[in-house]
């Protein structure tokens, strides 16, 4: 973990100020985010309970991982306080991000036209400014980077070293990840390949 802390820092400063940055674009070309936030709602009644239910399941879903894995993040903290913070933050970056996305996707149809563009990387291609679509690019890729290593390798490497302390140590839990993550995607890839 403090090998790595650099890129967590990259990332933690870098991440936000490029989302700020697409969401104050967005919001000037358009002068006020584009016609998602015109749009009224056409459901009424269950069927809106329903949708409000389900996607409430869904971000909660999404919001579950890494509130599991707060242990595992807070593990190495200076003190046992430091994991309530966890609480705090989780909620309101994936909030801000989830409402960043929006407004971006939004004013996308009114700058470009057409339909709705919720691929960034779609998005990015349109641009004509250079510098702007590689820092967006490469704070897309730092942080999908980052979110992967301290959700998905580090927890789980937490967990290979739980099972035997004695034989698996943190790195050697991160390359069994590394090589049990890398089959699984051959074998999906083989899969869909033979399939398709």
């Amino acid at each position: 973990m403090q090998r790595i802390r650099y890129l967590f820092a990259l990332k933690s400063i870098l991440v936000p100020i490029t989302a700020l940055a697409m969401l104050i674009w967005a919001f000037k070309r358009t002068n006020g985010g584009g016609p998602i936030f015109q749009q009224e709602s056409t459901i009424s009644g269950s069927k809106k309970t329903w949708i409000f239910m389900s996607s409430l399941n869904s971000v909660l879903g999404n919001f579950a991982p890494l509130t599991v894995n707060i242990p595992d993040f807070t593990r190495y903290a200076a003190g046992p306080r430091y994991q309530y913070i966890q609480l705090l933050i989780i909620p309101l970056a994936f909030s801000f991000f989830a409402f960043v996305g929006i407004v971006v996707t939004s004013a996308s149809k009114t700058i470009y036209g057409g339909d709705y563009i919720w691929d960034p990387m779609q998005l990015m291609s349109l641009w004509d400014n250079r510098a702007a679509t590689f820092l967006s690019a490469f704070s897309l890729a730092l942080a999908t980077l980052g979110t992967n290593i301290s959700a998905n390798s580090i927890s789980a490497a937490n967990d290979f070293t739980a099972l035997y302390p004695q034989l698996i140590n943190m790195r050697r839990g991160q390359i069994l990840v590394s090589f049990i993550g890398g089959w699984c995607l051959v074998v999906c890839c083989l899969n869909f390949w033979l399939l398709n």
